[in-house]
């Protein structure tokens, strides 16, 4: 039996035609009303803003988050009660969290020998050179900086949980994701003007500190391309949500009315924002862009394979993306739309591949050292060079690998924590969206798990997760992902369960 799908006040009936059904006018609360007005700001601003990178855009992006939890809490207040969303995910950050503060707690000397021979060796070296006495340490070789990494990973943990349950009807999910969708749209066609006419500055006004590779409004291309797999993947699955279930029982006059209603305008306009990204992420001529693009598309057409709802449609149109993206880079860039195909066949001959491998195994031996609770967070930049063995007059402060680098600085506790919160939100996502046949449920489901995968791919071979607008609008999908998979026709979320305080 085909399932209801509701938009814009239509819904199909049974036999395939349409009906009007008058929507939900429920009154939206200011403080509803504040909250989403937060969120699409953070989503616009943290990209522009260099993708907020910079001490100013960090602290910005930070107060709208506390502004975002200030207005949740006080909004749980004045209904008398509070209530979050009970989760398996809840206890996993919290135990991330309380890591990273251990790591900042001084302890006894002899206790910092026993939990880290490496931070140990490291104070009795520095004690013995300066001929001084030491007290009490911490497991962080560096705790400041590892509390400016708490405050980030702090307010991504706000952030999770607001959205997480706030966004429980179909039109805020809808919102967030348009919302996305438009900002990819913009950076790229910005990004494309700027290639072509730039005289080597972002918004031809401002130059790279310390070099780099600009893309848009973001200093390294490769960061630029990590936003792209991100907007791209929820564009296709906007597109599937939006199209009429069953058309095979429509009459023609019915069909020539579906291709000249709003829906289907709707619809070819964000099959050409999806081109325009695509066309600006082969532009940027970053390989690792290239991989996890062509990953996530062939994880999206074998999971809608695999539920066999509506995979003929979902395999054309991810082709059909994928056949228009390279022809409109062609168009738009010439040869240069080739660059990353140029680069990534020339992977293993060019330098910094050796040097990345080389960044790589030092990475390894110092997580070896590192091994139970890692150097602390944000230590990298300080505590890699004892490790680093290249030649190359560089100062590394990142892996460029996640996974490395979240190894090295947080042990194999933090490790163990980020892997098993990755394969419950797959378990929790995938579970959901096995028994949904609304369209938007669906669609945006397998649309937010195809996102994440690419921005998986994308971090064994660089660091976008460390930059703030990729990890908020990652954050932000992951949130979506798990409301969207639940989401309801009459528009709210399924099988919610709460928690009351």
């Amino acid at each position: 039996m085909a399932s209801a799908r509701w938009c814009d006040g239509i819904k199909p009936t049974a036999n395939g035609r349409c009906m009007y059904q008058q929507g939900d006018t429920h009154p939206v609360m200011w403080s509803d009303r504040l909250l989403l007005w937060a969120l699409t700001i953070l989503l616009l601003f943290t990209p522009l803003a260099f993708g907020t990178v910079e001490v100013w855009s960090i602290a910005l992006a930070e107060l709208l988050v506390l502004v975002m939890g200030t207005v949740w809490v006080a909004q749980m207040i004045r209904d008398g009660q509070i209530q979050f969303e009970r989760t398996p995910f809840t206890l996993l950050i919290l135990s991330f969290l309380a890591l990273i503060l251990f790591q900042m707690l001084p302890l006894p000397l002899n206790t910092i020998k026993m939990l880290s021979p490496a931070a140990y060796s490291v104070y009795s070296d520095a004690a013995s050179a300066l001929n001084i006495q030491v007290g009490w340490r911490t497991i962080s070789l560096n705790p400041g900086a590892t509390r400016e990494e708490l405050l980030r990973l702090l307010t991504y943990a706000i952030l999770f949980w607001i959205l997480l349950n706030y966004l429980r009807e179909r039109k805020q999910i809808e919102r967030v994701v348009v919302t996305i969708i438009g900002v990819g749209f913009f950076l790229a066609v910005f990004a494309i003007i700027q290639k072509y006419s730039s005289n080597g500055k972002i918004y031809w006004i401002r130059e790279t500190a310390q070099g780099g590779e600009p893309f848009g409004p973001y200093v390294n291309r490769n960061h630029f391309a990590g936003y792209m797999e991100i907007a791209i993947p929820l564009t296709i699955g906007y597109i599937l949500a939006q199209s009429p279930l069953r058309t095979d029982r429509l009459s023609i006059r019915e069909r020539l009315l579906l291709w000249t209603s709003q829906h289907t305008s709707k619809s070819i306009l964000l099959l050409f924002a999806a081109i325009f990204m695509g066309a600006a992420l082969l532009l940027t001529g970053s390989r690792g862009g290239l991989i996890s693009f062509s990953g996530s598309m062939v994880f999206f057409i074998i999971m809608a394979v695999m539920k066999r709802t509506a995979r003929s449609r979902v395999v054309r149109l991810a082709l059909a993306c994928c056949g228009l993206v390279l022809i409109a880079a062609v168009w738009i860039g010439g040869n240069s739309a080739f660059l990353s195909l140029e680069r990534l066949e020339k992977t293993f001959q060019e330098p910094s591949t050796e040097e990345r491998a080389i960044l790589w195994r030092d990475t390894l031996r110092m997580s070896n050292d590192y091994v139970r609770f890692g150097s602390g967070f944000n230590t990298f930049e300080e505590v890699f060079p004892a490790y680093k063995t290249s030649t190359a007059q560089m100062i590394f402060q990142y892996a460029h690998n996640d996974y490395l680098q979240l190894l090295a600085e947080g042990g194999v506790v933090a490790f163990g924590l980020a892997v098993w919160f990755i394969v419950v939100w797959y378990r929790e996502v995938t579970a959901r969206w096995l028994r949904r046949h609304d369209p938007l449920a669906e669609y945006m489901a397998l649309a937010g798990m195809t996102a994440v995968f690419a921005m998986l791919i994308h971090s064994l071979t660089d660091f976008n997760l460390h930059i703030p607008a990729n990890a908020i609008v990652t954050v932000t999908v992951l949130s979506v992902t798990l409301n969207a998979a639940r989401v309801t026709a009459s528009g709210r979320g399924s099988n919610g369960q709460s928690e009351h305080l």
